[in-house]
């Protein structure tokens, strides 16, 4: 309720205040990536964009890895709820590249089943299938069972997409 929101806002405000006078850059961006994760959940997309993109942006000068993951995989899971499939790929791209780049296998196992998903929204089974397969063969070297499962689930839902020509709906 707006009450509650409102108690939640004074608590960010409180925390932003307090970053900044500290100059305490990664708690300023978390608290704006967290802030970001309530307007999203209360369906202000443009606040939540706004907010997320500041967060990302202060990971980035502070060369902070962990929060610059973290906000590319909300902007791109924020645009990929919102019908916004060409920038959720985009950040999507950006958070596997960055992991590549680091190098991050566990982020970019993560990143490759995002990238899946908005490829089938869009068609592209082929594509997503190999990221999948990407993130399947890091899953199963680290014996994360969760991911496997995960991975396999989404193979299904890919496979069956593709040979039946069903619109993919969101909804996970």
């Amino acid at each position: 309720n707006m009450k509650d929101f409102a108690r939640a806002e004074k608590h960010f405000t409180a925390s932003l205040i307090l970053c900044q006078k500290t100059g305490e850059r990664i708690c300023e961006a978390r608290t704006l990536n967290n802030w970001g994760d309530l307007h999203a959940a209360r369906g202000n997309f443009e606040d939540a964009t706004h907010v997320i993109s500041q967060a990302l942006h202060l990971f980035r000068e502070i060369d902070h890895s962990v929060g610059i993951k973290a906000s590319l995989a909300n902007l791109g899971l924020l645009n990929l709820q919102n019908g916004k499939y060409s920038p959720s790929l985009d950040y999507y791209l950006q958070w596997y590249n960055y992991s590549q780049a680091l190098p991050d296998p566990a982020g970019m196992a993560l990143a490759c089943t995002g990238l899946s998903q908005i490829l089938m929204v869009l068609g592209q089974f082929g594509r997503a299938r190999n990221y999948l397969n990407q993130a399947l063969t890091y899953f199963t070297a680290n014996n994360d069972i969760h991911g496997q499962g995960r991975v396999f689930s989404l193979q299904g839902r890919c496979a069956y997409l593709h040979h039946t020509g069903t619109q993919v709906k969101l909804g996970w």
